[in-house]
């Protein structure tokens, strides 16, 4: 085997490691996460459903691109929304 080949196969295995190793984390992201849901994700379902006018979403980044996602998911579903 050649030292290319070797090389191949190292970075196969890296990547590799480093999904199992991300995907990992998600889920124990997740698990806390839906260990934390309570009453104040329905008030806030609430509270968007029933606002009257248009709904802004805000954010700056990441989050940015967060507000950008959410204006579309409320927009899809009827409600007025705009991301800035």
């Amino acid at each position: 085997m050649s030292n290319l080949q070797a090389s191949n196969d190292s970075f196969k295995y890296d990547d590799l490691k480093h999904a199992v190793e991300t995907i990992d984390r998600e889920i124990e992201t997740l698990e806390i996460l839906k260990n934390n849901l309570d009453g104040n994700l329905s008030k806030a379902l609430d509270l968007l459903q029933n606002t009257k006018g248009r709904v802004i979403v805000t954010g700056m980044g990441k989050s940015g691109d967060c507000s950008a996602v959410c204006t579309l998911s409320l927009y899809t579903r009827r409600k007025q929304a705009m991301a800035i």
